[in-house]
């Protein structure tokens, strides 16, 4: 289980990652404000996770899939938002 927490933590860095190539290659403003809503939000449930972990280590599986389902669809949601980019300029 800790091993699984140490992923979870290094998630947000993966997604500063994913965000910053993005930003290079130049999406419109309102993407990239969303971008950043969504990093918020899970930095914040990172840090959730964290707490959670220390009080209650039953329920912190559910936390980690309901997080992982929430990464899963926003990488999703981008990849679709850029190829509807790229669908004009192609």
């Amino acid at each position: 289980m800790k091993n699984i927490l140490k992923y979870a933590r290094g998630i947000p860095l993966i997604l500063l990652y994913i965000y910053y190539r993005f930003i290079k290659n130049g999406l419109y403003e309102s993407i990239l404000k969303l971008g950043v809503l969504i990093l918020i939000l899970l930095i914040s449930l990172n840090i959730f996770i964290y707490v959670k972990y220390h009080t209650e280590k039953k329920r912190i599986s559910n936390i980690i899939t309901f997080m992982l389902i929430i990464i899963i669809i926003i990488i999703t949601l981008i990849f679709l938002t850029n190829l509807f980019l790229n669908w004009d300029q192609g």
